[in-house]
């Protein structure tokens, strides 16, 4: 509630739909996404946000850029290569998305990251998965996806992994 409002926490911690939400920095436009920006984790939780990422991407035919931050050391070209191969993984292979998709994939504070990316990618949306490791993990102020929607300059979507 500190962070995001109560309908908006409310929102994120019970619904299993995608949740779009607009912090207080974006500015009301109704144009349809030309860049839309994917924050993954690599896990399996990480798959239904790509699903809706290049679902979205191929719907509006907009330019899909797929980050990964790395809280670790430097990235070297083959944890690169590797990177690539497990994010290609979540991609659906039949989509011409993935063809197309750019791989953004930096070390550092992910949430930082991801804002710089998504507004050198001039993004009209940015797709981030929600954790349900606690009550709060994903709802408190320092957490990663409450600072992207502070801070964005345009909705985010959350979703939440599947159901199992």
């Amino acid at each position: 509630k500190l962070a995001l409002g109560s309908v908006a926490e409310s929102a994120l911690r019970h619904l299993h739909c995608p949740v779009l939400v607009c912090g207080p920095k974006y500015r009301r436009s109704h144009q349809v996404p030309k860049s839309i920006v994917l924050a993954t984790g690599l896990s399996i939780g990480s798959l239904r946000p790509a699903q809706y990422a290049s679902a979205l991407a191929e719907e509006f035919h907009a330019q899909l850029t797929i980050v990964h931050v790395s809280g670790k050391g430097e990235i070297d070209g083959s944890q690169k290569r590797r990177t690539v191969e497990e994010i290609d993984e979540l991609i659906p292979a039949v989509s011409e998305i993935r063809k197309k998709a750019q791989y953004s994939i930096h070390n550092g504070d992910t949430a930082s990251e991801l804002l710089r990316i998504a507004k050198l990618q001039n993004a009209n949306l940015i797709v981030a998965g929600v954790d349900e490791r606690g009550v709060m993990a994903d709802h408190a102020p320092w957490a990663t996806v409450s600072k992207v929607i502070r801070e964005a300059h345009c909705p985010v979507l959350a979703v939440q992994p599947h159901i199992v």
